[in-house]
């Protein structure tokens, strides 16, 4: 006849995962007598499983919650990588009106007039995009879509006049654009990096934080707009239409 009593087991016997939550819950003990015992079980499993479930969880060093919140806003993230990120950003960004610079005045070179003509719209869009990033963060804005989109366009706009300034150079004339301009640029990039630090967890002070960086670049902006508008369409009557915030 084949025995079929209990073998009394040691907790080295549980799983490892078992011995650790087990630990965790200070049921080292229990879980052991009642390995030995099988009487023991019906008196510490009410109160004793409940202990060893409301264990502390976590995963790559985060609670469990926390982590999973993180998962849940990279998935968003690939998310708007997919092919449907066209039709949210239509839904959930709000489109901003820069306005028009009023045209370059006859006075100007060639050289000047090609940058005025491509750097100053490029400035009103980047004072536009970067005020509506520093209202979103102002409000704690949970609007991830309509921030990437919008720090993904200050990016495109920063390299584009980057990237014609190293070609071409910016004429003397507008010496205290260029200035202007690279501060704010400064400016503008360290908020969005501090902001999307927020974001990633979940940190919605430290997303708050950037607005005054978020200031300070859409000052220098404007400040910009002001020269290169002073000096390249002075002598115009035509002042452009109004930036809409």
């Amino acid at each position: 006849m084949l025995n079929t009593a209990r073998k009394p087991r040691s907790e080295a016997a549980l799983p490892a995962s078992c011995r650790g939550r087990s630990e965790a819950a200070g049921l080292a003990p229990a879980i052991t007598a009642s390995l030995h015992n099988p009487t023991v079980v019906p008196a510490y499993h009410g109160e004793a499983m409940r202990r060893w479930s409301a264990a502390p969880r976590s995963f790559a060093g985060l609670p469990t919650r926390r982590a999973a919140l993180l998962v849940a806003v990279a998935l968003v993230c690939i998310a708007l990588s997919s092919a449907a990120y066209p039709t949210l950003q239509g839904f959930l960004v709000t489109s901003v009106d820069p306005g028009t610079p009023p045209p370059s005045v006859p006075e100007l070179t060639d050289d000047e007039r090609a940058y005025y003509d491509f750097v100053a719209p490029r400035l009103r869009e980047l004072s536009a995009q970067t005020q509506a990033l520093s209202d979103a963060a102002a409000s704690k804005s949970r609007n991830l879509v309509d921030i990437r989109v919008r720090g993904e366009r200050v990016r495109t706009l920063v390299r584009e006049i980057n990237e014609y300034a190293d070609d071409a150079g910016a004429p003397e004339r507008f010496t205290a654009v260029a200035a202007a301009y690279r501060a704010g640029a400064g400016d503008a990039l360290v908020a969005m990096r501090e902001a999307q630090q927020g974001f990633l967890r979940l940190d919605w002070d430290r997303v708050a934080a950037a607005v005054p960086r978020f200031a300070d670049g859409t000052a220098q902006f404007d400040a910009a707009i002001a020269e290169i508008e002073r000096v390249g369409s002075q002598a115009a009557g035509f002042r452009g239409t109004p930036r809409i915030p």
